[in-house]
């Protein structure tokens, strides 16, 4: 790779090796080290646009090494260091106390990025009101930027690893410096207003709509076979998909193994299938990309002043509001693309009463039914009538609570056939889980949530074209 009197980056024979080798860290990859001093060069030179890291929300140790590494070895394989003030990370609410925001604050300049610590109130009583607490928290803060800088607004949670498959499992890699991605990625997609990424690990998703693949798995535990790596969504019993046609063996390497069974199946949502980063996915893209809105790269600032809406029906906050405001997005014209470099997702141990962990399984599971049911319809409603919008959605939401009640219906089955197994507490508290799960989506009612004023506010969010 040799940069040009009109330098560009954009290389195919560099782009044919992103997905090769990813058991093998990018600075021990030529071309990606070449691809580093290049435009490290450049930045130095030339007049370019600026990286903003927003996030909130608590900062784990691994966010901040996996940062740390990357602009460590960058600085190491170019001996070029990045301009002063070229990179900022604004980390809102990160929960570091004073000794830790210095500390990491002064490595981090080392390194050539500045960090910068707020704490924007968040009021929310309940997880999902803190997320969207977190995400008004960032696009207000958005609004403050001087210049025109990009944006990475990343959930607080991903750090800029990747999960890989092993020799011995799986584990977690760096196989590519996703930072210094970024300005490649702007260039590559000129006309992108946003790109979005995708995830590694633990499904950002609720525990329910992994739980019976998980269970299969749990109780045939097959040793002589491969785990399938390539199937994209492995654990997601929603997509209508047989994703049990390959049973996957007992999860080996290094990844979250030393949590009980029960915070495995009702918080992590993942047993023997994290999603890894396999070839044959990263080269072929979700067909849409009204996905997870954790992993975006915002090119448009104009984006950041479109509302994340917050939905609620009775008491319960619902899911989704990432990808409603993807959606949202997209219906006004705004284009997006992929970006091909998934980051990790570890939702760490769940620390709090078995009470709490059931109530927040159950709690997360009807939040996503509902908000996911609005998400889908409101994708079906492009292009078509807003008078269309409640039969789209009763439809959609008549589908999926029988889709999920049935899945738990069967998982409660799998557990009450375990006669010795369920002697295990912990899948009894699975059970008790799910008994509950089931109770909560019998009480749901298609003509009272489809008479609200619920599904008012989301056509009434989707037909304003200018926020």
């Amino acid at each position: 790779m040799t940069s040009d009197s009109n330098f560009s980056l954009i290389n195919q024979t560099f782009e044919q090796t992103w997905f090769e080798d990813l058991d093998v860290p990018w600075f021990e990859k030529k071309l990606f080290n070449q691809y580093v001093s290049i435009v490290r060069k450049h930045l130095e030179s030339k007049d370019c646009r600026s990286i903003v890291i927003l996030t909130s929300g608590k900062v784990e140790l691994n966010v901040l090494n996996s940062l740390y590494l990357e602009l460590q070895m960058g600085l190491e394989v170019s001996k070029i260091a990045l301009p002063n003030g070229l990179v900022t990370w604004y980390a809102l609410n990160s929960e570091l106390d004073e000794h830790s925001q210095i500390k990491w604050s002064l490595k981090f300049s080392d390194v050539g990025l500045t960090l910068a610590f707020s704490s924007p109130e968040i009021r929310g009583d309940t997880a999902t009101e803190r997320m969207y607490d977190a995400r008004k928290a960032v696009q207000d803060f958005s609004n403050t930027l001087q210049g025109n800088p990009i944006i990475c607004w990343l959930d607080s949670d991903l750090s800029y690893n990747t999960l890989v498959a092993t020799k011995d499992g799986v584990g977690v890699q760096c196989p590519w410096p996703w930072l210094h991605m970024v300005w490649y990625l702007e260039q590559k997609y000129p006309l992108a207003d946003l790109l979005v990424g995708d995830y590694t690990g633990d499904v950002p998703l609720p525990a329910s709509s992994t739980l019976y693949t998980n269970l299969m798995d749990y109780i045939h535990s097959p040793t002589n076979v491969e785990p399938d790596w390539s199937m994209r969504d492995p654990a997601y019993d929603l997509t209508g998909e047989n994703r049990l046609e390959c049973i996957f063996p007992e999860l080996k390497g290094h990844w979250n193994q030393d949590f009980p069974l029960d915070v495995k199946l009702l918080w992590h949502g993942t047993y023997s299938r994290p999603l890894v980063s396999n070839r044959a996915i990263l080269s072929k893209p979700h067909k849409h990309r009204n996905v997870r809105g954790g992993n975006t790269i915002i090119f448009n600032l104009d984006l950041m002043k479109i509302p994340t809406p917050r939905f609620s029906f009775k008491s319960l906050m619902l899911r989704r509001g990432d990808s409603m405001w993807l959606t949202k997005v997209l219906s006004m014209g705004y284009e997006s693309e992929h970006a091909p470099f998934p980051l990790l997702h570890s939702r760490g141990d769940f620390c709090g009463p078995i009470g709490e962990l059931i109530s927040n399984f159950i709690h997360r599971s009807i939040s996503d039914l509902i908000g996911a049911s609005i998400l889908k319809s409101m994708i079906q409603l492009r292009n078509k009538s807003t008078s269309d919008y409640t039969s789209l959605f009763t439809d959609v939401l008549e589908t999926r609570i029988f889709h999920l009640r049935s899945l738990m219906l069967d998982c409660k089955i799998i557990l009450q056939s375990l006669k010795s197994e369920t002697e295990s507490i912990h899948l009894k508290y699975v059970l008790e889980a799910i008994t509950r799960l089931t109770e909560e989506l019998e009480k749901i009612s298609l003509e009272e949530i489809s008479n609200s004023s619920l599904l008012q506010h989301v056509v009434e969010y989707m037909e304003v074209d200018a926020c």
